[in-house]
C-alpha cells in the first residue's frame, strides 16, 4: 500500500510538469524551407522587389527580396538594381508564405 501511495504521488506531481510544457509550446504556422538555386537573371522588377531566375535544370522561379536580402557581386554588397538581365547568379532562398523570399544572391558571373 505504501509503494501504491508513493507511485501515485510521484504521477500527481509529474501532472504539473507535462501540463506545464504545453502551455510553453508554439506552434508554427509555415514552416520556411531552405532551397538554392544557379543560373540566369531572365527580369528584374525594381518596383515589386523581385528577381526571376531560369537555372540550368530548368529550375528556378520569382524571388521577392527585401531589407534582409544580402546581394553580393565579388566582395561588394550591391543593390538589386545593379543587377543586370543576362547575369549569372546564385540564389539562397525559404519559402514564406507561398513566396520565395531570397536571403543571400550572389553574381556568379557577368558575362563579361
Amino acid at each position: 500500500m505504501a509503494r501504491i501511495r508513493s507511485l501515485v504521488s510521484v504521477l500527481c506531481s509529474l501532472i504539473p510538469l507535462v501540463g506545464a510544457t504545453g502551455i510553453h509550446a508554439r506552434v508554427r504556422s509555415q514552416q520556411s524551407t531552405n532551397a538554392g538555386v544557379t543560373g540566369e537573371i531572365m527580369a528584374i522588377d525594381n518596383a515589386a522587389k523581385t528577381l526571376t531566375v531560369k537555372g540550368a535544370n530548368q529550375d528556378g522561379g520569382t524571388y521577392v527580396t527585401n531589407s534582409y536580402t544580402t546581394i553580393m557581386n565579388g566582395d561588394k554588397n550591391i543593390s538589386l538594381g545593379d543587377l543586370k538581365k543576362g547575369w549569372h547568379v546564385a540564389v539562397i532562398s525559404d519559402q514564406e508564405n507561398g513566396k520565395n523570399v531570397a536571403q543571400y544572391i550572389t553574381v556568379v558571373d557577368t558575362g563579361n
